[in-house]
């Protein structure tokens, strides 16, 4: 009878984990020390979601309403979304028009009282004017600590009384982006300058070439802008002028446009990451790999 007693135990268990593991939106859950729960983060994209987990490290439960690898302008929200939105006591959006049309779920579903942080709030004024419109700051790693710095104290006016913790989190982690700048300038570094030149399909890493010292060129002029005959003259222009051995395109785009430039020239078509997906699980893992990418590519 025991033995039998177990093995119910071990089937309730069995359903209860692939239950959760259809459930809404993508999540990250970990327990709090004692039997406080921890602080659910909800964030309307992947990498957001990312850089909360190591900010809030144990004390949180974070979410992504995008899940990895999606298009956030495309992204149709369902109602196990909203579900998991009304139990947020933080939401993170990016802001500057780049997660817009997940706003209004944000604000119907999540409940009375939460939080919500817009991580790149104040950043606008970062760029140079021929930049300006592309919200993807996180590209350069010293804005992704200002992404680093409002999530803290989002968490800490949810969480007053775990504001050191967060605080700590936050000044490693800072440490750590510091560190990922500096190897990322490193692996920059070894493409000779007259090829420093990032060809893509949309205006998604401005904020990247700004920090090193590059020069960045899409087909499009944003996520959902259309490629003109124009723009793919140019592009083939400049492949030719530098010598360019290689275009970039992100996975979740199939740039027919920009893999004929490729064909004319007889280059390569080589990956590079906007945000979480595929091979990059994680903020420094899409930095790491853009860069490696960029420097094994363009060499």
């Amino acid at each position: 009878m025991s033995h039998n007693k177990n093995l119910l135990i071990l089937g309730l268990s069995a359903t209860v984990l692939l239950l959760s593991g259809c459930y809404g939106a993508q999540a990250d859950s970990v327990a709090r020390d004692g039997d406080t729960d921890p602080i659910v983060v909800v964030a309307t994209i992947p990498l957001l979601a990312d850089l909360a987990k190591n900010v809030g490290g144990s004390l949180v439960e974070t979410h992504s309403v995008v899940p990895p690898g999606a298009d956030a302008h495309s992204y149709q929200t369902t109602p196990g979304d909203s579900v998991v939105i009304s139990q947020a006591d933080l939401t993170i959006s990016n802001g500057a028009g780049f997660d817009d049309s997940l706003i209004p779920v944000l604000e119907s579903a999540r409940p009375k009282g939460a939080i919500h942080v817009v991580a790149s709030e104040g950043l606008d004024g970062q760029s140079r004017s021929e930049i300006e419109g592309d919200p993807h700051f996180w590209q350069d790693p010293l804005l992704a600590i200002r992404y680093v710095e409002r999530i803290r104290d989002g968490l800490a006016q949810a969480d007053p009384g775990n504001a050191a913790h967060y605080k700590k989190r936050a000044q490693d982690y800072t440490a750590r982006l510091r560190e990922l700048d500096r190897e990322i300038a490193g692996l920059l570094d070894q493409v000779p300058p007259g090829r420093r030149i990032l060809i893509t399909h949309h205006q998604a890493f401005s904020h990247l070439a700004q920090r090193y010292g590059w020069q960045t060129m899409a087909l499009a002029p944003g996520d959902a802008g259309s490629v003109t005959p124009q723009a793919i003259i140019q592009a083939s222009q400049i492949v030719k002028d530098a010598g360019l051995p290689s275009v970039f395109v992100e996975a979740r785009f199939r740039s027919t446009a920009l893999e004929q430039v490729a064909r004319d020239a007889g280059i390569m078509v080589s990956p590079i990451y906007a945000g979480l997906g595929g091979e990059a699980n994680t903020y420094v893992e899409m930095m790491r790999f853009n860069a490696r990418s960029l420097a094994d590519n363009l060499r």
